[in-house]
């Protein structure tokens, strides 16, 4: 199946010989899990590390969008692109959670190729930390809460132009 989920309705006619009928229907929705599956990418989003101008700082992965970290309630800002305060307009290349989110760098994974089975090994088997830092070009970062993985990013840029206007990090996602 296309899906990994479908409805699928029962209906039983019962009868006698002497013209007595039942008829019950069973209606119920199945998740159909198949050995495998590719992910398939979210492209170009683009979270700045200074917000200003309404440009979001954060992200959240229930909305799948970029989120203004300061607006925003903290049980959604599952990622943020963190600054110290008094760092001055260098990029730190760091990024946070305020939701538990587990972070692990993996530049060996392949991206290009993610699988759910792939992924949720990977995963399981990796030791996971509540930032990431020292983020650059090309890194691959899996994404998940607790033992559950959510999804795997793959850094497309970071930017540290001069002042802080349009210092970004640009990124894919793919999720489970």
């Amino acid at each position: 199946l296309s899906k990994d989920s479908t409805d699928i309705s029962f209906t039983i006619d019962l009868s006698d010989q002497e013209g007595h009928t039942l008829t019950w229907t069973f209606r119920n929705k199945y998740i159909i899990k198949q050995s495998d599956r590719v992910l398939i990418p979210q492209t170009g989003i683009v979270m700045y590390a200074f917000e200003q101008n309404n440009k979001g700082t954060g992200y959240s992965f229930e909305r799948q969008s970029v989120i203004m970290t300061s607006l925003a309630d903290s049980s959604e800002v599952d990622m943020y692109a963190y600054q110290e305060v008094g760092s001055g307009d260098a990029l730190s290349r760091v990024w946070n959670t305020q939701t538990g989110v587990y972070f692990i760098k993996n530049n060996s994974y392949d991206y290009a190729r993610a699988t759910y089975n792939s992924l949720v090994n990977t995963y399981r088997s990796s030791n996971g930390y509540h930032k990431v830092d020292k983020l650059q070009t090309g890194d691959i970062i899996l994404v998940g809460k607790g033992t559950k993985p959510i999804g795997v990013i793959c850094v497309q840029g970071v930017y540290d132009e001069p002042g802080t206007d349009l210092d970004r990090y640009v990124f894919d996602i793919k999720y489970l």
